[in-house]
Order: C-alpha cells, then structure tokens, then sequence
C-alpha cells in the first residue's frame, strides 16, 4: 500500500514540474530577417543604427540581449534574451536596414553601444562617406511578455521609439517617437513561444513602419 501510494505521488509532483516549467523552455527569440521599413520607395542611401536606451540595459542591470519575459504558471518571471545572444538593438538595425534596401537605396547596419553619446555615433557617420542619411533610432522601452492567467494566456508587447535623421554634415533633418502596447488574450494552457515571436514581429514592423511613414521623415529619404 505505500509503494501505491508513493509511486502516484512521484508522478503528480513530476506532472506540476513540467506544467509549471514548460512554458518558459526555450526562451530565445529571434530579431533578424524581419520585415520593418519603409512602404515606399527610397532614394537616399542610409546607415541604420539603434541605440538601446532601456534603463535597466544603461544601468547594467539587464543585458542588451533582453527581448522579453515570460511568466510560468506559478508567477515566476523569466527573462527571454535573443537567440543568438547579440544585442536586441543591433539585431532590429539589422531588420530595418534590409527592409530599407528592399525600398530602393542601399542601407546597411550599424553599432552603438548603449552608454555612447549621439556626437560619436554622428561622428563616426560623417567619417564613411558611403551613405547620404544616419537614421539613429533609439529604443526606450521594449518588452514582449507572456503572463498566463486562470484559463488564458494573456501577450503583452510594449514598443517605445525614437528615430533621428542626419544627412552628410551630421544636420539633424527630422525628429519623431511612437509609442504603444499591443495585448492580446488567447485561451491555453501554456505559453506558445511562437505566438510571442508572431506578435513581437507584427508590433516591430507597425512601429517602425509608422515612424517612416511619419510627415517630417519620409521626404528625407
């Protein structure tokens, strides 16, 4: 009668184990190779940079890899970093200046540390004579969450930019921020990976999308 009893209960604990911890397996996302650009066609060729400006990235108390968190069922938060390990900023400047060439004019990607200052990012633009425009955007806050609740999973994706145009001379021609959270609610039982890359890729391309379409920005490109 013990053995009976011991033997399920291994097998119920085992079961909480994996139900509790599965939906936070694998927490990698992907960046690169998304489409994020313009919707109309280019003619000003352009070095693209983003400069992670998140709080707890500037501090050092989050890697620049960060992308999002994910909740299990028990309320732990886990952190989501890129799957390669690189830094979120370059792996969306890496989107963004291949949706760019495919607008028209070539672009290429370029780095920036997150403590660097604007005057050396401009500075070292100036020095490559190669492109016409820095488009210098600056990620203030980004966050793909997953938190489960009672019966549903619940996908939050905050986006907050900043983009900046500067031509050959490093003049700032243009100056515009977008920020939103999208949320969507699906009932299951566990969180989808898949799911929060689908979101985080369509929240990405909106954004950005949005900030080229802006009035001031698109008549510099």
């Amino acid at each position: 009668m013990k053995k009976n009893t011991i033997i399920p209960a291994i097998v119920m604990a085992l079961t909480v184990m994996i139900a509790t911890s599965g939906c936070v397996v694998g927490r990698k996302m992907s960046f690169e190779n998304k489409q994020a650009g313009p919707e109309y066609q280019t003619s000003q060729t352009a070095l693209i940079v983003f400069q992670d400006q998140r709080p707890n990235v500037l501090a050092g108390r989050s890697k620049p890899s960060l992308c999002g968190h994910m909740k299990s069922t028990t309320g732990i938060s886990y952190n989501v970093q890129t799957k390669e390990g690189k830094p979120l900023a370059d792996e969306f400047a890496a989107s963004v200046s291949s949706s760019y060439s495919k607008a028209g004019a070539s672009a290429t990607s370029g780095t920036a540390d997150p403590n660097a200052n604007a005057e050396s990012v401009i500075a070292s633009f100036k020095k490559d004579a190669g492109k016409d425009r820095l488009l210098l955007f600056y990620i203030d806050d980004w966050d793909a969450r997953a938190i489960p609740r009672f019966s549903t999973i619940r996908y939050e994706i905050v986006c907050s930019l900043r983009l900046q145009i500067y031509d050959k001379s490093g003049n700032l021609l243009a100056s515009e921020s977008i920020h939103d959270m999208n949320a969507d609610e699906e009932g299951s039982a566990a969180v989808t990976l898949s799911q929060l890359q689908f979101l985080a890729d369509q929240e990405l391309n909106k954004q950005v999308t949005a900030l080229f379409n802006r009035e001031t920005i698109r008549p510099n490109l």
